[in-house]
């Protein structure tokens, strides 16, 4: 792993770990760190922080998410995304790291650029 990822992780560990803390016992409000690969709407992607977005796990992808679902198409991640920013609590953003996406196990078919 290079510098970067390593300090990605170190940093989204610390969050994750600061903001478990401070919240109540409701599984919604832990925190979740969600990996957003680059497409047409985001060219750069991301990585969120968030809470209240009970449906992902801990560690999750809309891709990899709407893998588990049966549903690995763009129409279903563009929901996870658009879900994400009107419902969910956005604690933190960052940039996005390719080896965070295949991470969540994300298929590939749907990480490509240009999606």
């Amino acid at each position: 792993m290079d510098r970067f990822t390593v300090g990605m992780f170190t940093v989204l560990g610390a969050i994750f770990i600061a903001l478990s803390a401070l919240s109540s016992a409701n599984p919604d409000d832990l925190p979740k760190i969600v990996v957003i690969g680059p497409n047409s709407a985001l060219p750069d992607g991301g990585t969120l922080v968030v809470s209240g977005a009970s449906f992902l796990r801990p560690f999750d992808s809309p891709d990899a998410h709407c893998a588990r679902c049966g549903t690995p198409n763009f129409w279903c991640r563009d929901w996870v995304v658009k879900h994400l920013l009107e419902k969910a609590t956005i604690h933190a953003t960052l940039p996005y790291s390719s080896a965070l996406l295949r991470f969540t196990g994300a298929p590939e078919a749907l990480t490509a650029y240009g999606n």
